[in-house]
């Protein structure tokens, strides 16, 4: 086996990524998967896991979404009250994704942290994007951006 000489550009080694392993993890188009880590797991794993402290929070923000050719990937770092269940759900419609995270229960006084990953297939087209949080009757809205996919 010979090993090449140069390395390969960035591009092509970020395209091999995004191209060989992303796109076959995906949903079919319009449909979605969502995994939560954290607190909000109903694996029995629930670990307390701190919040982030406002001074050294991430500067991307709680949600980023990284789009791929088959669809887009949204993370949502959610800062709740312990002892609350947690659920997701996503619907697509023409132009629209819209991600609702819902949160029930009777809070404990301590703070906790969930993770809810979203994968969602989506066929290309522009989309505007909205994620919101509902809290008993509050309901507030994390994120709302358009995306284009080719």
């Amino acid at each position: 086996m010979s090993i090449p000489s140069r390395p390969l550009p960035l591009f092509a080694v970020l395209a091999a990524l995004c191209l060989g392993a992303a796109p076959g993890d995906f949903p079919a188009p319009g449909r979605s998967r969502t995994e939560i880590e954290g607190c909000l797991a109903k694996d029995g794993k629930r670990a307390f896991t701190p919040p982030v402290a406002r001074g050294n929070a991430p500067k991307a923000g709680p949600v980023q979404v990284e789009k791929f050719p088959s669809g887009i990937v949204v993370t949502h770092h959610l800062d709740h009250a312990c002892c609350l269940k947690g659920g997701v759900a996503t619907t697509v419609e023409p132009g629209v994704v819209a991600i609702i995270a819902t949160l029930s229960g009777e809070p404990c006084r301590c703070p906790c942290s969930s993770t809810l990953t979203t994968t969602v297939g989506l066929v290309p087209g522009i989309y505007r994007v909205k994620v919101e949080v509902q809290n008993g009757k509050k309901t507030s809205t994390v994120y709302d951006g358009p995306i284009s996919l080719p």
